[in-house]
């Protein structure tokens, strides 16, 4: 097949999958499971978590990008979260997207004020090209974002990337994985890798690293002392969890589960992931925040 005949099936799978979409209400609900078996889509996707959210573009090459893909299928992707992220952004300094994937928090970020100082880090490159042609898209930016994992300290590490149909949002994790594509990874911590000044000017950090968030905060101690940042992070893991709950007590901060399908921020005394009958972590109740006592009051305002 020459390159002009695929540019040609290209374009009918996409105007199939803009027909299709037109068929269906507004907003929907579909798991990726169900999106997986959707018409493939190749463009440009408009992201907008809220009406009265200046909206974005992301690329969706083929349904390779779950987060992509839920914004064309479903209209929306961890609405509350990216409500309130982008609420918080709007007077930070400075922001540090851990795990950026494919830069939906590092967009939702700069489009809310252009004026911060937003860091990226993702270590899988093939999300790390896509997060640089997404920042491009919507004319930010490529000079902060760094292809680099974030830990305790600076060291490579082994770093495995799972295949599968929306291949650029599965994300990754530390360690060898024999069925995976395994890498060499540069790590670096937070503290080390900051400015002096940058360090105590951090207001926003979101921690998306598949169950080592523990790890970063390790490396971010001097962060957390100088800047207190109000924290988003994604529990599955219940030891991961704990672990985290007990670094983030000795500063003062308190947690807060985010319920992205009733828009509801639910104080809780614990950090643990909630399971479905499937057994799987419940994908709506996947975040969390940390905030310090000094700032849990603008936090509730938000979350109203």
């Amino acid at each position: 097949m020459g390159i002009g005949s695929i540019v040609v099936s290209m374009e009918k799978l996409t105007e199939s999958a803009k027909k299709y979409r037109d068929t269906l209400p507004d907003d929907n609900n579909y798991s990726i499971e169900e999106l997986s078996q959707m018409p493939a889509y190749f463009g440009w996707v408009k992201c907008q978590h809220f009406a009265e959210n200046e909206p974005f573009v992301m690329f969706l090459g083929g349904n390779d990008d779950g987060i992509a893909l839920r914004f064309f299928w479903n209209n929306s992707y961890e609405k509350t979260s990216l409500k309130i992220w982008s609420e918080l952004s709007i007077d930070s300094r400075v922001i540090i997207d851990v795990g950026a994937h494919t830069g939906v928090y590092s967009l939702a970020a700069l489009t809310s004020n252009k004026q911060a100082e937003v860091i990226s880090f993702e270590p899988n490159f093939l999300n790390f090209g896509r997060l640089n042609l997404n920042l491009r898209a919507n004319t930010f930016s490529t000079k902060n974002t760094f292809m680099l994992g974030v830990g305790k300290a600076e060291e490579n590490a082994a770093f495995s990337i799972p295949f599968g149909f929306d291949y650029l949002s599965t994300g990754g994790a530390l360690g060898s994985k024999d069925d995976q594509l395994t890498y060499s990874a540069s790590i670096v911590s937070l503290d080390s890798f900051l400015r002096q000044d940058q360090r105590s000017m951090v207001d926003l950090v979101k921690i998306d690293t598949e169950s080592h968030e523990a790890l970063v905060l390790e490396g971010m101690e001097g962060v957390l002392l100088k800047s207190r940042p109000i924290l988003l992070f994604e529990c599955i893991d219940k030891e991961v969890g704990t672990a985290v709950k007990e670094i983030l007590l000795e500063y003062d901060y308190n947690f807060y589960l985010v319920d992205e399908v009733n828009g509801k921020v639910i104080p809780v005394d614990e950090i643990e992931p909630i399971f479905g009958q499937d057994g799987r972590p419940i994908f709506h109740l996947l975040n969390r925040i940390a905030c310090p006592d000094n700032k849990t009051p603008r936090l509730g305002i938000l979350a109203k």
